[in-house]
């Protein structure tokens, strides 16, 4: 057997779990969540426990034991306890990053908004010259991309600004001479 997959899941006080037509309902003191499980896995509740068995020793069989059972006592621990990801603070800086990025490491969440902050501060002026309001993609190329399309328009409708306003002072200087 999975040695994972034959540890039981110990079901606290406060906890129920239910499970109907391959769905399993655990409900607690901070909310209800749900996992589809495979057909062949079965489950069997006690009082104090559950116990995630298969019918065979198929391959297909012994992977998902173990990760169903891992996926219930998450489901368990998610109700009773929730969910928190704690970060190292680096006391020789001076930010503190919160993130949603809880499958990263402190270094790699410190690397990716070090380059969002390279992209921010390198695009800054352009930004503020073509006026952009967002940029909307994760791909340095489409932020370049973005912006010489911006500049291109820009330099576009100015021009075609500075055409109107000769026509214009044109048309001003010849209905000025013909008023005198």
């Amino acid at each position: 057997m999975s040695r994972i997959g034959k540890k039981p899941v110990s079901i606290p006080k406060g906890v129920t779990i239910t499970v109907k037509d391959s769905v399993v309902t655990v409900k607690g003191p901070k909310g209800e969540l749900t996992q589809e499980i495979d057909r062949d896995i079965t489950i069997e509740i006690t009082e104090t426990e559950l116990i995630v068995s298969r019918p065979t020793e198929q391959i297909r069989h012994r992977a998902m034991h173990g990760l169903y059972r891992s996926l219930i006592a998450n489901l368990v621990k998610g109700v009773t306890e929730g969910y928190k990801k704690e970060l190292e603070l680096d006391i020789k800086s001076n930010y503190i990053i919160l993130t949603n990025l809880t499958n990263k490491t402190v270094d790699d969440i410190k690397c990716i908004y070090k380059k969002r902050w390279e992209v921010e501060t390198h695009f800054r002026f352009a930004k503020k010259l073509f006026k952009f309001d967002s940029m909307n993609t994760k791909n340095i190329e489409y932020v370049k991309q973005n912006i010489l399309i911006t500049q291109l328009m820009f330099i576009i409708e100015g021009y075609i600004e500075y055409i109107l306003n000769k026509k214009i002072e044109k048309k001003n200087k010849i209905f000025i001479i013909n008023k005198e």
